[in-house]
């Protein structure tokens, strides 16, 4: 019966996350509410050149070592420097059948392959799930995931940077820890602009409709130069 039970909840797609490695995949439960974590880095160029050309000035006519601050509102006007990708984290639970053929240590296993590096007989280091991504061909980088809750939520090529579970004391009658909990913690193998971002989750059009018209800008001290398609590169 608690099979059967199990079988019902995980006919349930939107209670269940499936993570596609490529050394085999793991079926979880969401135990919590998802987080996604988002930063823009901006800065303020303009106070500091006119504060440095002010002291320069003072220097000049005073003869001392003389420092002074000094700004306007004007010169407070802050410019875009960079934005980091999403980092998502799930909260998940694995369950055991009482199946001495489905050993829920085996699919933490896989979480945890990708973060552990592999050693080999020749003294070499080999990345988690052997990731590479080369400049040649950037768009197809080997040994990513794939990550999906439902029909409202799809990660590809991912990277896991973080995985954390704690087995249950109780055991099934093979001897296999009953559950697992945890989470994981990932991220995109580049960077996301918004329309990658959107793109994660099918049907909510996220996408962005003003981005290609921007002309004219360009972060200071981050050195992003607009190129002039509504594109910007350092």
């Amino acid at each position: 019966m608690p099979n059967l039970y199990l079988d019902e909840l995980f006919a349930n797609p939107n209670a269940v996350v499936i993570i596609d490695t490529p050394n085999g995949t793991i079926k979880a439960f969401i135990t919590d509410d998802i987080q996604v974590g988002i930063s823009a880095e901006y800065n303020s160029p303009f106070q500091l050149e006119a504060t440095e050309s002010f002291n320069q000035f003072i220097k000049k006519w005073s003869g001392g070592n003389v420092n002074v601050s000094m700004k306007s509102a004007a010169q407070t006007v802050k410019s875009w420097v960079n934005s980091t990708s999403p980092t998502f984290t799930f909260n998940l639970a694995i369950p055991s059948y009482n199946d001495k053929t489905k050993d829920i240590r085996k699919q933490v296993g896989l979480l945890y392959g990708c973060v552990l590096p592999t050693f080999s007989n020749d003294f070499k280091v080999y990345p988690p799930n052997n990731y590479k991504a080369t400049l040649d061909d950037w768009k197809n980088p080997d040994g990513t995931v794939t990550i999906s809750v439902g029909d409202w939520f799809m990660a590809k090529k991912q990277i896991i940077t973080e995985v954390t579970f704690t087995y249950s004391a109780i055991v099934n009658n093979y001897g296999f820890p009953m559950y697992a909990e945890g989470s994981i913690t990932f991220c995109p193998y580049r960077d996301y602009d918004l329309n990658d971002f959107g793109e994660m989750f099918p049907g909510a059009d996220i996408s962005s409709s003003t981005s290609r018209n921007f002309k004219g800008q360009e972060s200071q001290e981050g050195g992003w130069k607009d190129n002039g398609d509504g594109s910007f590169s350092r």
